[in-house]
């Protein structure tokens, strides 16, 4: 594999030729023509696909560190001091492995003990981690290091959850979330040993749940599972983030907000409109922009399809300078991300395309006005007669959260006419 270095070369590299491209055809006082055209955006391409060499390396070497450590799992173990908690969750997590590969009867008893202190019947009302009962109709709770890059991977195959503030709570209780703007009110100027106005604060409030989400089952062949070699936790982790990831995702993006997360393109406000159905022009950015309070642009940043990020790729300033700029960051995760406008971005395809009435960009601190609870602890059911004549197995994965709109002043959503 290529060093970090040499990646980061090939990007300065594709990128001073795209700016060489664009300067050409701006000195000359003319677009770009279909080669030139053609082959920017080859370049721009290439530097994608060298950011996701970099995450890449970085995610491989961020795995080996966590697969080097005893990671410590408070849910299920509490109470145990600090050697013996760290201890007993790698025994969790070796007794876990061994259930994913070849289901609870190849356990012995004591292995059977430990494994139900994480178990979760689905028919209660609330997870109860210290449940011994045990049955076919719960799952076990994961280990922090399994659950963390199930999230990793919704993460990636979202944006919603990367944009938000995200609340991790121990159950899944109602929580009433205060909603207020106070953006447009103001102290005053009072004469001496004059009265003192009073203005109430005007709040309203948003209740936060514990929808269910499941990432439908996934098969795996058994042969699979008696391969030592073979990385069972990592590949049932990834598949059941893709999946739990693209279902959140969505509804925290474009959720109503009845029966399911209200999202953040649906409770969110416009504050800009474009003229065009289908296209965005540089200086309407600058009005989206400027559509949010000074105070919540501190910490901003854009979030839009990729379809939308081809289109802002092509922008320019009033000087003809592109308004996107690539990543700088390297295997160390210093340096600046990829930009547009001077703001970074997030990725989001679940946002609407730029077609007519869509709200196909929003910008802003969304930090400050779109939140994301999950509960914390995510459930895993191993499924072992339904498929047992095709020799495999199958995994359900359960995750419960909910996303809402808390503050419509901190962001805005750009509107196509």
């Amino acid at each position: 594999m290529r060093t970090i270095r040499e990646i980061e070369n090939d990007k300065r590299q594709a990128w001073a030729r795209m700016q060489e491209l664009f300067g050409a055809a701006r000195d000359a006082g003319r677009a770009m023509n279909g080669d030139e055209s053609t082959e920017y955006e080859a370049l721009g391409q290439t530097i994608d696909g060298l950011d996701t060499e970099v995450r890449q390396i970085n995610e491989h070497a961020e795995r080996e560190r966590q697969l080097g450590e005893v990671r410590r799992d408070d849910r299920l173990l509490p109470g145990a001091p600090g050697n013996e908690r760290e201890a007993r969750a790698a025994e969790y997590r070796r007794v876990l492995d061994r259930y994913l590969r070849f289901g609870r009867n190849e356990l012995d008893p004591a292995d059977a003990r430990l494994l139900r202190t994480g178990y979760q019947a689905h028919d209660e009302a609330e997870s109860r981690a210290q449940s011994t009962v045990p049955g076919t109709a719960g799952g076990y709770l994961v280990p922090d290091a399994f659950s963390n890059r199930i999230i990793e991977t919704v993460s990636v195959f979202g944006g919603a959850r990367q944009i938000a503030e995200v609340m991790s709570t121990s159950d899944g209780r109602e929580i009433p979330m205060p909603t207020s703007n106070e953006t447009a009110v103001e102290g005053r100027r009072v004469a001496e040993n004059a009265t003192a106005t009073a203005t109430d604060l005007s709040f309203g409030q948003r209740i936060l749940r514990a929808y269910i989400y499941s990432s439908d089952i996934v098969l795996v062949p058994i042969s699979l599972l008696q391969d030592a070699d073979f990385d069972i936790e990592g590949y049932i982790a990834r598949k059941l983030g893709e999946r739990l990831g693209r279902s959140m995702n969505r509804e925290a993006t474009l959720g109503t907000g009845a029966a399911m997360p209200l999202g953040f393109t649906v409770g969110g406000s416009v504050g800009k409109t474009f003229a065009s159905a289908t296209a965005i022009t540089y200086a309407e950015t600058v009005d989206l922009e400027h559509s949010v309070d000074p105070a919540y642009r501190v910490g901003a940043r854009y979030t839009f399809a990729d379809a939308s990020l081809a289109a802002l790729r092509k922008l320019v300033d009033g000087n003809g300078r592109p308004l996107w700029l690539p990543s700088t960051a390297g295997l160390d995760g210093n340096g600046a991300p990829a930009t547009f406008n001077t703001y970074p971005y997030v990725v989001n395809n679940h946002m609407p395309a730029m077609t007519t009435g869509n709200r196909s960009f929003a910008f802003g601190n969304f930090a400050e006005g779109f939140k994301w609870r999950e509960v914390r602890g995510i459930t895993v059911l191993r499924l072992e007669e339904r498929y047992a004549d095709a020799f495999q197995v199958a995994f359900l994965g359960f995750a419960r959260m909910d996303a809402s709109v808390v503050n419509t002043a901190a962001f805005k959503l750009g509107a196509q006419a």
